[in-house]
C-alpha cells in the first residue's frame, strides 16, 4: 500500500509546520471536504467525470482520481489535497494536489485565479524542493 492513514498524518504535521515556514495556513481537503477555490469546489469538481472541469498539466486534460491507498488503475491518483485559500483571500492561494502518477510522489499546484473556454484547472509540479522532497520521504 503507497497509502494510508500513517501517511496522512505525516503529510498533515509536515503541512502544518511547512506553512507556518511560509508564513500560511493549510487546510487539509477531500472529496467530501471541498475547498471553495473561486466557486469551484476542488478536489471534487475536477476527479474523475464529476464535472465539466477537468486538472490539465500543460493544457492537456488528465484522468485524476482519487485513491485512499494509492493504488490504481490511473496514472494520476490523488492521495490528499492542502490549500490556505480558507486563511486569506487574496489572488495568492495555493492549491497543492499530492498525487501519486504511475506510483511515484508527485506534488502538483494550482494557483489559477479565473475560469477559461476549456474548463481546466491548470496544474503544474510545484517547483518547491522541499514539498516535494518531504512528500517523496512519507511515500516511502
Amino acid at each position: 500500500m503507497k497509502w494510508n492513514s500513517e501517511k496522512k498524518f505525516r503529510l498533515a504535521e509536515f503541512m502544518s509546520a511547512w506553512g507556518k515556514e511560509m508564513n500560511q495556513n493549510y487546510s487539509q481537503y477531500d472529496p467530501t471536504h471541498n475547498v471553495d477555490f473561486y466557486g469551484l469546489s476542488l478536489p471534487f469538481s475536477v476527479l474523475n467525470d464529476n464535472t465539466a472541469w477537468k486538472a490539465a498539466i500543460n493544457n492537456q486534460p488528465i484522468d485524476l482520481r482519487w485513491s485512499e491507498t494509492g493504488e490504481g488503475e490511473r496514472d494520476y491518483l490523488l492521495v490528499d489535497v492542502y490549500s490556505d485559500f480558507g486563511t486569506k483571500n487574496t489572488f495568492e492561494n495555493h492549491v497543492y494536489f499530492f498525487v501519486l502518477y504511475t506510483g511515484r510522489p508527485l506534488v502538483l499546484y494550482t494557483g489559477q485565479n479565473q475560469g477559461n473556454t476549456n474548463h481546466y484547472l491548470h496544474l503544474k509540479e510545484t517547483e518547491n524542493n522541499e514539498l516535494k522532497n518531504a512528500f517523496a520521504r512519507i511515500v516511502g
